[in-house]
C-alpha cells in the first residue's frame, strides 16, 4: 500500500500544478476544481499510508482530515475546499454556470487551502 499511497500524493502534486497553471490562465472554476482534488487526493494518500487501505469513497474533505488529526489550518482548509467538488461541476437552477463564481483572488484562496493540505501529507508521509 506504501506504492499506492506515493501514487496518490504524486497525483495530488500535479493537480496542484494544473491547477496552478490554470489560474495563469484564467480558468479559475477549472483551478478550483483542481485545488480542491489535490487537498482530496492529498488525504487520501495519507490514510493509504497510515491505515494500509484504501480511503473511504467520499468528497468530505473536513471528515477526511478530521479523522487523520490533521492540523487546525489543515481542517479549515479542507472546509475551504469541501463544497468546491460540486460547485465546480454542475450548473443549477440556483447558481450560474460554475465558470462565474469564481475569480482570480477566490481561485488564489482556493490554492492556498490545497498547498496547506498537500504540503501537510507530505510532512506527514515522510
Amino acid at each position: 500500500m506504501r506504492d499506492e499511497a506515493s501514487e496518490w500524493l504524486a497525483l495530488a502534486q500535479t493537480d496542484l500544478a494544473t491547477a496552478e497553471q490554470l489560474v495563469v490562465d484564467r480558468i479559475y472554476y477549472a483551478a478550483v476544481f483542481f485545488a480542491q482534488q489535490a487537498g482530496e487526493k492529498a488525504l487520501k494518500s495519507l490514510w493509504i499510508a497510515r491505515r494500509g487501505e484504501l480511503a473511504p469513497k467520499t468528497h468530505n474533505l473536513v471528515a477526511l482530515s478530521t479523522e487523520l488529526a490533521g492540523a487546525e489550518e489543515v481542517i479549515q482548509a479542507a472546509a475551504e475546499l469541501a463544497p468546491e467538488y460540486i460547485l465546480t461541476r454542475y450548473v443549477t437552477p440556483e447558481v450560474a454556470s460554475p465558470a462565474d463564481l469564481y475569480d482570480e483572488r477566490s481561485a488564489q484562496l482556493h490554492l492556498q487551502a490545497a498547498r496547506t493540505i498537500v504540503d501537510w501529507a507530505v510532512g506527514q508521509e515522510r
